[in-house]
């Protein structure tokens, strides 16, 4: 009994081990998921695309193959967004200030400083607004907004405030994928 006890312990720890990764599974298609999961889930796309700027990983592990994009300077599509945002992405300079999730609809305020704005020391940047909508476990469709904030503004006001800026990714477990 000891004996076959032991065997099933071993075979059970070794067929745990021959599992596929969890961080490789991908979430698309979108699969039904609970709102918490479905916030950490968006947290770890906004953590891999803003912050890490891996943008195959985030793509092909959160976005769907029929991705829509509603920005009018890039094509719907997964591949084609993913191949485009991979070269445009990695120069900037982007802080996440806010990220929200609600109803399926994700959102991510962001400042972003590009070589040219850094290079004038002028103190220029761009807010954006993305906008994204999630099918359970999987992003599908984004809109933006983009804001450039000129030298010389006539509102002296910051357009993003340094106190909002914090460790918005936190709070959930990383095994998420």
């Amino acid at each position: 009994m000891k004996l076959a006890f032991i065997l099933s312990t071993a075979t059970f720890a070794w067929a745990t081990e021959l599992r596929p990764n969890p961080k490789a599974t991908p979430n698309c298609p979108g699969r039904p998921v609970s709102p918490a999961e479905q916030l950490c889930i968006f947290k770890d796309f906004v953590n891999l695309f803003y912050i890490k700027k891996d943008i195959p990983t985030a793509f092909q592990t959160h976005v769907l193959e029929s991705y829509i994009q509603h920005n009018p300077n890039f094509p719907s599509g997964r591949q084609i967004a993913q191949d485009g945002l991979a070269k445009y992405i990695p120069p900037l300079n982007i802080t996440v200030a806010k990220i929200s999730l609600s109803d399926s609809t994700g959102w991510v305020m962001a400042k972003q400083v590009t070589a040219a704005q850094h290079a004038e020391g002028k103190g220029a940047y761009t807010v954006v607004v993305d906008v994204f909508r999630m099918d359970g476990s999987c992003v599908v469709e984004h809109w933006d907004v983009v804001q450039p904030r000129p030298v010389g503004a006539s509102n002296p006001l910051a357009m993003l405030d340094r106190q909002g800026f914090g460790d918005v990714v936190r709070g959930c477990d990383a095994k998420v994928r």
